[in-house]
């Protein structure tokens, strides 16, 4: 996190900013969805880098989040450019519909978790400082992680270890926290996780993390809000819109490429297809690898390790006639977005 100069409050800090906005489209009137707004770090850049006439609509699951992206949209005089809206992009097109929102040039879903979400305690995403097995991104639904990790069974708490956590020691694990549940505090369940695995002396990540994860992942069902959102993304893209994704794991990452390949390759020829009936991919993929963090963010920033930003365009179809063309690139380097 660091502090904008001359203010108080202390943001989370926007990863790969810099490469988000190269990626997006800027010209002027350009459009955005923030799927995941958080603190507003990226939003307030494309504001800031497209001009005045410039749109974004934000959402987020965690209520606190969108409190914090109002006080800094509001603080640089953004806040009547930007519309703000509590929910999870799982039914991204039904609140585009709400919007009156029918097409947009850039959709951007940062995956990450923000600093002030892992540094309270009461959230309960992290174990550096003891609270409540929490972990629900929006406080209203009923899950919680001390509900998984106390009434779930044994077996299937080991396969949750196992598929979203990629713990190798899931048995272990899950055989300890049967055993000793039930459990109250975040402090408790990584002491027992810890534990429950054999000891090595130069372990990069603490014996906990990969169990944190998975019920993270499982509280907030991440990946499937994830693998619902993308085909309603590229639905609300324009022709020649931008579709960027941030994930963290390689859970996310793994969801994001394959469904990028899928797209951005050309369909199988229907023999039965009718004359004019073009067999173009849906999107042209913009970053052939992830981008990741340089040194320099990874320096200044150390949590943002794990980053991969993944991009495409969505394609134009030969048939789409003059006035999708008219909207397929912003104004400037055409590959790269207006800097």
């Amino acid at each position: 996190m660091r502090g904008e100069a001359g203010s108080a409050p202390v943001w989370h800090r926007p990863v790969l900013l810099e490469e988000v906005l190269g990626l997006m489209v800027l010209r002027p009137g350009a459009r955005l969805i923030d799927c995941t707004i958080g603190d507003a770090g990226h939003s307030v850049a494309f504001l800031t880098r497209a001009g005045p006439s410039a749109r974004v609509w934000g959402l987020d699951r965690d209520a606190e989040g969108l409190a914090r992206a109002h006080r800094r949209l509001k603080a640089r005089n953004l806040d009547a450019r930007c519309r703000l809206v509590h929910g999870g992009f799982g039914n991204l097109r039904d609140l585009a519909a709400a919007w009156n929102v029918s097409v947009c040039d850039n959709i951007l879903l940062d995956l990450g978790f923000s600093s002030p979400q892992i540094d309270d305690p009461e959230r309960g995403f992290a174990f550096a400082k003891t609270g409540p097995l929490d972990m629900r991104m929006d406080r209203s639904q009923e899950l919680t992680a001390a509900d998984i990790v106390n009434g779930w069974p044994e077996g299937q708490f080991r396969e949750l270890l196992w598929t979203l956590g990629e713990e190798p020691h899931a048995r272990r694990i899950a055989a300890a926290v049967a055993e000793r549940r039930p459990f109250g505090t975040t402090g408790d369940l990584a002491a027992a996780v810890a534990a429950a695995v054999p000891h090595r002396p130069r372990r990069r990540l603490h014996p906990a993390t990969r169990t944190f994860q998975a019920l993270r992942i499982a509280v907030n069902d991440e990946l499937g809000q994830l693998e619902a959102v993308l085909p309603q993304a590229v639905s609300l893209l324009a022709p020649g819109g931008r579709l960027l994704v941030l994930s963290f794991h390689s859970l996310e990452d793994g969801i994001v490429k394959r469904f990028l390949r899928t797209h951005g390759r050309r369909p199988a020829r229907n023999k039965y297809a009718r004359h004019g009936d073009v067999d173009m991919p849906t999107l042209s993929v913009l970053t052939k690898r992830a981008v990741r963090p340089g040194h320099r963010e990874l320096s200044d920033n150390p949590r943002c390790r794990s980053a991969r930003l993944r991009a495409a365009e969505k394609v134009v179809r030969e048939d789409a006639g003059a006035e999708a063309a008219a909207q397929r690139r912003p104004a400037g380097n055409e590959r790269t977005g207006t800097r």
